[in-house]
């Protein structure tokens, strides 16, 4: 199982690389706005390191490997391309709601 997610999480880092590239030619972005976000991405990146500890997550949930990885694919679907109306605002607000639920109880 580890491995799986393994292999999808280097799968998922090279499909946001990808659309990185895209949306960048396309906005023109420069490169002192690419080494602002390398930085982000780098620590973004580091929270990968700890796999071991989304695995143990996902056991926890009762999720599946399959299924933990189309969540996944769902939340940093609609951050990178959600269309930030309304609609975007109440899937949102479900994750986050959701989530402080799971928190407080």
């Amino acid at each position: 199982m580890m491995r799986a997610l393994l292999s999808v999480l280097d799968q998922l880092r090279r499909e946001l690389a990808a659309v990185a590239n895209s949306v960048g030619e396309f906005l023109e972005i420069r490169e002192r706005d690419l080494a602002a976000v390398r930085e982000v991405k780098e620590v973004l990146l580091s929270k990968f390191d700890g796999v071991v500890e989304a695995v143990e997550a996902v056991k926890a949930a009762g999720l599946s490997a399959d299924r933990a990885i189309e969540l996944f694919r769902f939340w940093y679907t609609l951050v990178l391309a959600g269309s930030y109306g309304d609609d975007h605002a109440l899937r949102l607000f479900k994750i986050g709601f959701s989530s402080c639920q799971e928190k407080c109880h």
